[in-house]
């Protein structure tokens, strides 16, 4: 289960942070035409596999226009069999970096 999702300088987030924490069981995500839905799936998708939905080459272009000096990172807690995870991800001039937390060490 999803827990929590923070993005910076991805796409159109500067700075967003999603809880999933909430009673129900369904999510979701609805906004106008470039307000950023696909882009938090994408997010999930990069966080976990460390790539797009065109591959490792699309990762540069998920990077916020103007952030390009910055670079991006994106973070995902969830719950897999009641074990805490926190994967973190951070791509700054052309590199990607991740590190995985688990227990929250």
């Amino acid at each position: 289960m999803l827990t929590q999702l923070t993005m910076t300088n991805v796409r159109r987030h500067a700075l967003t942070s999603i809880d999933f924490t909430g009673d129900g069981q369904l999510i979701s995500l609805s906004g106008s035409n470039g307000a950023g839905k696909s882009t938090v799936l994408e997010a999930i998708l990069y966080a976990l596999y460390g790539e797009t939905r065109h591959g490792r080459s699309g990762i540069s272009a998920m990077v916020r226009r103007g952030a390009e000096h910055e670079g991006m990172e994106v973070s995902l807690s969830f719950i897999l069999d009641n074990v805490p995870y926190e994967v973190t991800r951070r791509y700054e001039k052309g590199k990607s970096t991740a590190s995985l937390k688990v227990n929250g060490s």
